[in-house]
C-alpha cells in the first residue's frame, strides 16, 4: 500500500510540475502574441526577454502566426489599387504613399483632360497646357501604382526579418565582418590592413 501511495505521489508531482511548466510557457507565449500584437516595434525589448526562455517550435509557432504575406496586399494593389493592399497589410506609410499617389495622378489627369475640351467659342487648348497636365498625371499614377505592386513584398520582407529577430533575440549588429583594405596615404605611403563593416 505505502509502495502504491509513493508512487501515485509521484506521479501526480511529475504531472503536477509537467502542467505548472506548460502554463508559464503558455502565458510567455500568450504575452508574446499580445505584444506582437500591440506594437512590435515598441514592445521589442520585452518579445526578445519573454522569448528567452521559450522553445525553437514555441518560437516557429509565433512566427508563423505572425509573418505577413505580400500575396492578398499585392491583389489588392493590383485591383482595386489605390494602395489598399498596403493598408489591409498594416503598412500605414505605404498605404497613403500608394492612395495619395494613385488619386493625386487621376486627379491630374482629368484636369488636364478637362483643359482639353474646346470651350464655347470653339477655339478649344491653344497652349497644349492640358496634353502636358494629363501626362503629368500619367506618370505619377503609373508610378504609383509601381510602387504599390513593389511596396507588398519590401513591406513584409521587412516585417518578417524585425519579426525574426525579436524572437530569436537579436539585436543591435547582427553583421559584423572584417575586411581587408589597402590604406593610401599619400603618393608613396600605401600599407595594407583591415576594415570593420557593420551590418544591422
Amino acid at each position: 500500500m505505502r509502495t502504491f501511495l509513493a508512487i501515485f505521489l509521484l506521479i501526480f508531482s511529475l504531472t503536477y510540475s509537467s502542467f505548472s511548466q506548460e502554463s508559464e510557457a503558455n502565458k510567455s507565449i500568450k504575452t508574446v502574441m499580445s505584444l506582437l500584437n500591440d506594437d512590435m516595434e515598441k514592445n521589442n525589448v520585452m518579445i526578445r526577454k519573454l522569448c528567452k526562455d521559450l522553445t525553437n517550435p514555441q518560437k516557429t509557432y509565433i512566427y508563423h502566426e505572425f509573418e505577413k504575406s505580400p500575396v492578398l496586399p499585392l491583389i489588392l494593389n493590383i485591383f482595386p489599387a489605390f494602395g489598399i493592399g498596403s493598408w489591409v497589410q498594416g503598412d500605414a506609410v505605404g498605404g497613403t504613399i500608394g492612395t495619395v499617389g494613385e488619386l493625386g495622378g487621376v486627379i491630374i489627369m482629368v484636369v488636364g483632360a478637362i483643359k482639353q475640351i474646346p470651350l464655347g467659342d470653339g477655339g478649344g487648348n491653344q497652349s497644349g497646357s492640358g496634353n502636358t497636365i494629363a501626362v503629368i498625371g500619367t506618370v505619377i499614377l503609373l508610378g504609383s501604382y509601381v510602387f504599390d505592386i513593389i511596396l507588398p513584398f519590401v513591406y513584409s520582407n521587412n516585417y518578417n526579418s524585425h519579426l525574426e529577430k525579436n524572437l530569436l533575440g537579436i539585436s543591435g549588429l547582427t553583421n559584423l565582418k572584417i575586411l581587408p583594405n589597402i590604406n593610401v596615404a599619400g603618393n608613396r605611403n600605401i600599407a595594407p590592413g583591415v576594415r570593420l563593416q557593420f551590418g544591422f
